[in-house]
């Protein structure tokens, strides 16, 4: 059985907010999706948070060039070396300094230590709630729609 989940990550790779501010941004998610299962995960070290089976392509941040998978792998391989503590890249499209969680994935995606989680929304998140969820985090966040 599949399921759509989206997932609510910061901006920031490392940031992670307070106990408080996450159980107080689940409470602000349970009154938005009252009838969905909701989580906050915590994890060691920078995650790669990914859309599932909604991801196609990746493109260069810098020059909008599509960017080969197998050089999207190298990227990813030599960033999980180091637990991906410095995601900082050479885009090899247009060889810009730039970050993986930069680039313009499609659907989007990122690398997050925190994350939200609504299992199975019925509907986007709407932007008067999601800018409230940012301001109770104390920072911006980004969407994944991720399908499994």
């Amino acid at each position: 059985m599949s399921v759509t989940v989206l997932k609510l990550i910061p901006t920031t790779a490392t940031y992670i907010p307070d106990e408080e501010k996450q159980k107080k941004a689940v409470a602000l998610l349970r009154t938005i999706y009252p009838r969905n299962e909701i989580a906050a995960s915590v994890t060691e070290r920078v995650e790669f948070i990914d859309p599932g089976s909604n991801f196609e392509s990746i493109s260069c941040n810098k020059c909008n060039s599509t960017i080969e998978i197998e050089a999207w792998h190298e990227l990813m391989d030599k960033a999980w070396q180091n637990n991906f503590s410095d995601l900082m890249i050479t885009t090899p499209c247009c060889n810009n300094a730039s970050s993986l969680n930069e680039l313009t994935y499609q659907f989007p995606a990122g690398f997050s230590m925190f994350t939200l989680v609504i299992f199975a929304p019925s509907e986007k998140i709407r932007s008067a709630d999601f800018q409230r969820l940012q301001n109770e985090l104390n920072s911006p966040l980004k969407e994944i729609w991720a399908h499994y």
